[in-house]
């Protein structure tokens, strides 16, 4: 919080008066992206006429995006460094920023009305939320290495094969 009110020029009192904790300022940057990539999923969803796999790699590539920058690539990690990941997602549901870990939340069951059968067989719901957990549990996973060091092309080869997998079990 020192280095946020120092890097803003704000006092103390203004930062406190739009935020609460270190968590609201989490919170703020995860909801911003969460909603951009959630923007993303329909329009890739809909320009691709329900093409599920094409949806989830435009998603990748947008989540790679809003993490470049050598700014953010140091927050995150400074934030994955000293922070637990159990950690960071329950103060994040507890914000409200994420679904619960179902995910069986507002996008998901648009996901499930608009995905085109003819590129992925008809589920029903529960199988449907199965797949897009591990669908995202993979771009995460993805997005981690990324925070790591590894290379964008090696991240794309990796996730290309998790979702061959995939496919090869559900079309």
């Amino acid at each position: 919080i020192n280095q946020i009110i120092k890097e803003a020029g704000i006092s103390r009192g203004s930062f406190y008066t739009y935020l609460e904790e270190k968590w609201d300022v989490l919170a703020c940057i995860f909801e911003e992206n969460r909603r951009m990539l959630e923007m993303t999923m329909q329009q890739e969803m809909e320009s691709s006429g329900g093409n599920i796999w094409e949806m989830l790699e435009t998603v990748l590539n947008k989540a790679i995006s809003l993490s470049s920058g050598p700014e953010r690539v140091q927050f995150v990690r400074n934030v994955m460094e000293h922070i637990s990941s159990d950690t960071i997602f329950r103060n994040l549901h507890q914000k409200g920023v994420m679904e619960s870990g179902s995910m069986e939340g507002e996008m998901t069951r648009w996901l499930y009305a608009h995905y085109s059968r003819e590129k992925l067989r008809e589920l029903d719901y529960k199988e449907f939320v199965a797949f897009y957990q591990m669908a995202m549990v993979s771009i995460a996973m993805e997005i981690k290495a990324y925070f790591e060091g590894k290379s964008i092309d090696k991240i794309q080869e990796s996730y290309r094969l998790k979702m061959a997998l995939l496919k090869r079990g559900l079309c």
